[in-house]
């Protein structure tokens, strides 16, 4: 039987300070980088845990913990959490393993300390759209409802934890002496995400408040007089300003196989290898934007496979790793998936139409190749104390890759490649008794 607990006290605190330029109002600028974002501020962390391992049978085990948190500046400060587990051995050489946790997350401190920032935004009023007779598509460019606005966004002290519960199940063989496979299943579901509702979200949900959905989930009473205080009109109901920021939205509902096989081979001249193989399978990808809304499927816009294959080898002081990680291709995450005009012009709409001319070229959906990525390193021991290992993350720098359909500045694959390229850091180590 084992046991460990923990008690735990920490203080954070940050600082982010933006262009005096933007804070005095130079909207032209911000137009063009975003939101002049700044804040800071400090909170207070507590917790206390404890987990136990308890033998059941010879060959069942079980794992208890839990765990008490308190942040302050989060809505609900404290927060409790559990974990449950058991091992199981039929055969000396084969694991069957579970688990089940709960789990939480509490805010960015940017989302509970930004403070308020501004930018001058293009935006389409839907509620003034509709209640002059038109419809949001009729509404766009070169219409009196589409027009720029003051959009402002602040941090929140009223947000609550992100929550969620996870479970596991799977085996492990060590079919030899220095040879183990692994499976496991995971699924993990997370409700109360953290995200920004958008001006446009906002104004959505006032239309909709208004005049009824256009088949999403109708609006709350507490949505309504929430977009309320957010949204900003005059006298005669032109649209003013608009207050965006974090809310606890909907959820995630993730799942997968993960699969590993690990085998050793000692050589009396060589030194000694180690070689791993792991294999990621996501069977399940879905996103809620809202509580009560359904479910949408996103898996092949993420990873589905991912393929890891390691190569580690020690000598003497001598060690060397070599990671490679390859995954299957992604859609171009370019503006909308839409074709360029005879006239070079790419319509950002979700119709893939210019508004101005009724023309479409269609869309496209480009893959990417997938990827492959290498890493390594390579280490040295002085004594039993002192080291120095050299580390290179993407060796064969695919940061170049370009995805020609982007519209962007930087013409990157941003969702498969690593955007910093080759890196290279230098460590040294040193362990007082």
């Amino acid at each position: 039987m084992g046991f460990a607990a923990e008690v735990e006290a920490a203080r954070q605190g940050y600082e982010l300070s933006t262009d005096p330029r933007l804070l005095a109002g130079d909207f032209d600028a911000a137009d063009n980088v975003g939101f002049a974002d700044q804040g800071g501020g400090t909170r207070n962390r507590y917790a206390i845990g404890a987990e136990t391992r308890v033998p059941i049978l010879s060959n069942l085990t079980a794992n208890i913990g839990a765990r008490w948190d308190r942040y302050n500046a989060v809505r609900n400060a404290s927060h409790a959490s559990y974990m449950t587990g058991l091992e199981y051995r039929p055969l000396d050489n084969l694991l069957l393993r579970g688990t089940y946790a709960t789990s939480f997350r509490a805010p960015d401190m940017h989302y509970t300390y930004a403070r308020a920032s501004s930018q001058s935004t293009r935006i389409t009023d839907q509620y003034l759209c509709q209640k002059d007779g038109s419809t949001y598509p009729d509404c766009g460019l070169n219409t009196p409802y589409t027009h720029n606005v003051l959009v402002t966004r602040q941090g929140s002290t009223q947000l609550d934890y992100e929550k969620g519960h996870s479970f596991t199940y799977g085996a492990v063989w060590n079919a030899l002496d220095n040879l183990s496979l692994s499976v496991d299943y995971w699924y993990i579901f997370l409700k109360g995400e953290i995200q920004d509702i958008s001006a446009d979200d906002e104004l959505s949900i006032e239309r909709a408040c208004a005049f009824g959905p256009n088949g999403a989930l109708p609006p709350t009473a507490g949505d309504c007089a929430f977009v309320k205080t957010r949204i900003h009109r005059d006298a005669s109901g032109q649209l003013l300003s608009v207050e965006q920021g974090p809310i606890n939205k909907g959820g995630q509902r993730n799942g997968g196989i993960d699969a590993s096989l690990k085998y050793k081979i000692e050589t009396p001249n060589w030194g000694n290898f180690n070689l791993g193989m792991d294999y990621t399978l996501s069977t399940k990808y879905q996103t809620e934007a809202r509580a009560g809304e359904p479910w949408v499927d996103e898996r092949f816009d993420h990873v589905i496979h991912r393929l890891r294959g390691t190569v580690e080898w020690q000598y003497g002081p001598w060690t060397a790793t070599v990671l490679g990680t390859r995954q299957n291709g992604l859609k171009s995450g370019h503006y909308s998936n839409c074709l360029p005009l005879s006239d070079g012009f790419i319509p950002r709409y979700s119709d893939c139409t210019d508004p101005l001319t009724g023309l479409s070229n269609g869309r496209v959906w480009h893959k990417g190749a997938p990827p492959i990525f290498y890493n390594a390193s390579v280490g040295y021991a002085f004594n039993e104390k002192a080291r120095i290992n050299l580390y290179v993350t993407d060796v064969f720098n695919k940061a170049d890759v370009r995805d020609n359909y982007s519209q962007d500045y930087a013409w990157t694959w941003f969702n498969i490649y690593n955007q910093l390229g080759r890196q290279y850091s230098l460590e040294f180590a040193y362990k007082f008794d």
